[in-house]
């Protein structure tokens, strides 16, 4: 980043991020690759900008098997070196950038509330308990089809 900021504006450098791992929640994650350029802008910030490919995995909200989701990443970040009011503008520590944070935000923006291993899950039976996916309904169910 130092001969970034050193540059005058317009000075641009392509990173390419490969194999990114973060948590989300307790039960999902995502693994994220990517080419990001770092951009210095007319009043001393940093751009960071790129499109990367996500895979987010996590619990089935149906059947609680895991569950995987592919999806396209957009960020368009700006870093400056001293505090801002703005809050969507990310601090520059040490020379620093920290892309994590950001990444993790448009993550989790990405990932539906409802989370499933397919579309057509038929989740768990509240009764007995057993995946419907992969079994029928235990003896004695009172919501076994007669």
């Amino acid at each position: 980043m130092g001969e970034i900021l050193a540059g005058e504006p317009g000075k641009s450098r392509e990173y390419h991020l490969d194999s990114i791992r973060l948590s989300l929640t307790e039960n999902s994650q995502v693994q994220i690759r990517g080419l990001i350029a770092i951009t210095k802008t007319a009043k001393d910030t940093l751009i960071a900008q790129g499109e990367f490919e996500a895979e987010i995995t996590g619990e089935c909200s149906r059947c609680l098997d895991q569950a995987k989701l592919s999806t396209v990443l957009r960020l368009a970040q700006e870093y400056a070196l001293s505090p801002q009011a703005d809050e969507e503008i990310l601090p520059i520590e040490n020379g620093q950038i920290n892309l994590a944070e950001a990444l993790y935000y448009e993550a989790l923006m990405n990932t539906p509330t409802v989370f499933l291993c397919r579309s057509d899950c038929l989740g768990l039976c509240p009764e007995c308990g057993v995946n419907l996916n992969r079994e029928e309904h235990k003896e004695g169910c009172g919501n076994q089809v007669k």
